[in-house]
């Protein structure tokens, strides 16, 4: 069980969920369920989810919809809408 056993990982100085933290962003594109959304905003944090949009198979203003129902903060819908692309750059 490489997950628990230290010498089968001696390269690794954190844990598995730090490095999906650090280096894993989400898109909305299919997740408009609420518990999934909060699952993916609890396991990676705000910073971490992107808008997303798979036109023509979905419907962007269902989405924003769905972003404005959500119990967020104004501040955390405008990283999903744009801050965060800015952020990292694919924007």
């Amino acid at each position: 069980r490489p997950w628990i056993d230290p010498a089968t990982r001696p390269n690794l100085v954190k844990r598995p969920s730090d490095y999906l933290r650090e280096n894993v962003y989400v898109t909305t594109s299919g997740n408009y369920f609420k518990g999934a959304f909060l699952c993916t905003y609890e396991a990676l944090g705000i910073d971490r989810i992107l808008l997303s949009v798979d036109y023509p198979y979905e419907d962007a203003d269902a989405c924003i919809r769905f972003i404005e129902g959500l119990p967020i903060s104004q501040e955390e819908r405008e990283k999903i809408y744009y801050r965060n692309a800015q952020r990292i750059g694919i924007v």
